[in-house]
């Protein structure tokens, strides 16, 4: 009997130190990281024209899951996750942050809703656009581009990064379209690069190593941080919890301690500019508050 005794309470144990380290465990990494407002403020300033007026969103698809998966340790109540899509300003002068996908990744997904009308709005958005960029290169950032029915019309105005690019796996099961490779030419810049009047690209590489902010200043003087999957949730940055290791580590395989590096620079970033709005990739609650609150507008 002590000898069964023993077995089940190491067999207890494993089980949970295994918990605790796929889906509690938040200890910080060493990489340290500081974003300067004022080189990203210049560099919105250096192309001329008109900046966006205003910030758009579309909910693709939304899927619930425990919230302890995308923000470790998060307990085991809802953190459910949303696809979005958002667009700066409006017509031919806009951008496109992140594409969508198509109903058939979703479902691959295993999302609970998928809302066709959305993707088809971004969709023509993408067509009407001066540009597209994606936070990186997961299929449900970069695939609405990729499975577009008209992505010949799309990808030249598509500012895919040379990172990105380079990664085409970790875009699968979708797949660049056959021979869409062969002339693209991605976008090669170090550390910021402005794209358009009052929109900033800036590197990130963490999450996957074509991960990359997106500043905007509006022409109204508000100004947002597009943060993508580096910070899904808003709960990421503000409590400084990266996604579980069950999630990062071992399905997505992210560099851990550089994501930690950048969610200590958002909260840094927040902390001394209170009037900045920082927008996490796939937190449906906390778009539906900034829409509440007029800070980006529903439906494109």
């Amino acid at each position: 009997m002590k000898r069964i005794m023993k077995w089940l309470l190491l067999i207890v144990l494993i089980i949970g130190a295994a918990y605790y380290w796929l889906l509690v465990d938040n200890r910080p990494g060493v990489a340290t990281r500081t974003i300067d407002i004022a080189a990203l403020r210049q560099a919105a300033n250096s192309i001329g024209g008109a900046k966006p007026d205003a910030v758009a969103v579309e909910v693709i698809s939304q899927r619930k899951l425990p919230a302890t998966l995308m923000v470790a340790g998060g307990g085991w109540g809802d953190g459910g996750i949303a696809i979005q899509s958002f667009q700066v300003g409006s017509g031919d002068a806009s951008v496109i942050i992140d594409s969508g996908f198509s109903r058939a990744s979703a479902e691959g997904m295993g999302v609970d809703s998928y809302n066709e009308a959305a993707q088809m709005r971004v969709n023509a958005a993408m067509r009407r656009a001066a540009a597209i960029v994606v936070t990186h290169e997961h299929l449900d950032h970069i695939g609405g581009v990729l499975e577009a029915p008209d992505w010949k019309a799309l990808l030249p105005k598509a500012f895919i990064t040379r990172e990105q690019f380079d990664h085409p796996e970790i875009s699968q099961p979708v797949n660049w379209p056959v021979g869409s490779r062969d002339t693209f030419k991605p976008l090669n810049y170090d550390g910021v690069r402005a794209i358009a009047p009052g929109v900033v690209l800036v590197k990130a590489p963490s999450h996957t190593p074509g991960s990359q902010l997106v500043f905007v200043q509006l022409a109204n003087g508000r100004e947002y941080l597009f943060m993508g999957d580096i910070s899904s949730m808003d709960r990421n940055w503000r409590e400084m919890r990266a996604r579980s290791r069950l999630v990062g580590d071992l399905l997505v395989d992210e560099n851990r301690d550089a994501v930690f590096g950048w969610l200590s620079a958002f909260n840094a970033l927040a902390v001394a500019n209170p009037d900045l709005t920082l927008v996490p990739s796939h937190d449906g609650e906390a778009i539906a508050r900034l829409i509440k609150a007029g800070a980006i507008r529903q439906g494109m």
